[in-house]
């Protein structure tokens, strides 16, 4: 009878784990993409899932996002053709010789090393922003955070301009979705900074090493974010962007002692504003950087991005 019980189980568990290899989860998104790979987790406000057959990168999504998941099967892997087996005719001829004992040799063979695969580069999409955590980070390690600021709420553009350097330096990108010029920003910088914490125990952030940066509006932005918050940010970099005057008519209220890297271009309207806020900020004891690049107002190189992050390494 234990028999008989034992081989129902084993059949079972082996339909089992037929059903899971066989098929796969897809999402289903409000936008209209899909993705096919497998949940690994969805406890919470985030669905953790891996992409594809392998599930070689692994990415969260925050529930809100998705429409609908649905479960089907995966299309069948292609057989592996074996190679044929070659028998030489003269070994077929030859008559059977007895096997002779191995000599024993006076070396033994280094034990062959275990290479642990660096961690991809990880997009967490939130309601309220994008997070890019670039690939090799160790988790003994903290790591800088970049909050960044568009003046049109464009998330995307501002991870497109940090991750070149965030790929060299080993820093994590936090892109609002939310601010943007024409709207009370004062709620949006507060809702980033309340998130800030709650990344800690999730992500290898360094608690002492955040800063502010933007674009245009998302550079004023930053400025105020650094006089509001002063405690968490430490450092701003500014792209063509200026201090609200209601800020510089508040000096003696101001933040003191931190960084400031200026990237600005001589044909911008804000040029002479960025120069009257780096004196600004420097008679409050701020360490500042200039730089320039041609174009105007617009976004800078990446160049611009990687010789403010050098500069920021060295003083932070």
């Amino acid at each position: 009878m234990n028999t008989k019980r034992d081989t129902v189980k084993f059949a079972i568990l082996v339909l089992i784990t037929m059903f899971n290899i066989a098929n796969a989860d897809e999402l289903r998104f409000n936008d209209g993409r899909i993705l096919t790979g497998k949940i690994l987790d969805q406890e919470g406000e985030y669905v953790k899932f891996s992409l594809g057959r392998t599930g070689t990168i692994t990415t969260e999504f925050n529930k809100s996002e998705i429409k609908d998941i649905v479960v089907k099967p995966l299309p069948p892997e292609e057989p592996k053709k074996e190679k044929p087996v070659i028998v030489e005719q003269e070994k077929l001829s030859r008559p059977a010789e007895i096997a002779l004992p191995k000599k024993e040799t006076s070396y033994s063979e280094s034990p062959k090393k275990i290479v642990k695969k660096a961690p991809e580069p990880k997009i967490v999409n939130d309601p309220a922003y994008i997070l890019y955590i670039p690939g090799g980070l160790s988790n003994q390690k903290r790591y800088l955070l970049v909050i960044a600021l568009s003046p049109s709420a464009d998330a995307q553009s501002m991870i497109d301009v940090w991750k070149q350097t965030a790929d060299k330096h080993k820093w994590i990108i936090m892109a609002s979705k939310k601010f943007q010029n024409g709207i009370s920003v004062a709620p949006i910088l507060g809702e980033l900074a309340s998130a800030v914490p709650k990344l800690y125990g999730k992500y290898p952030v360094s608690k002492t090493k955040v800063i502010a940066s933007g674009f245009s509006g998302g550079a004023m932005g930053s400025h105020m974010f650094a006089c509001m918050y002063p405690d968490l940010i430490k450092a701003v970099v500014i792209n063509t962007g200026m201090i609200n005057e209601n800020y510089i008519s508040q000096k003696s209220k101001y933040p003191r002692n931190k960084l400031a890297v200026f990237i600005a271009s001589a044909s911008d309207f804000r040029y002479n504003e960025m120069k009257r806020d780096r004196k600004f900020l420097e008679d409050l004891g701020w360490k500042t950087k200039w730089t320039e690049f041609g174009g105007g107002h617009m976004i800078a190189p990446a160049s611009k991005y990687e010789e403010a992050a050098a500069w920021l390494d060295e003083n932070l």
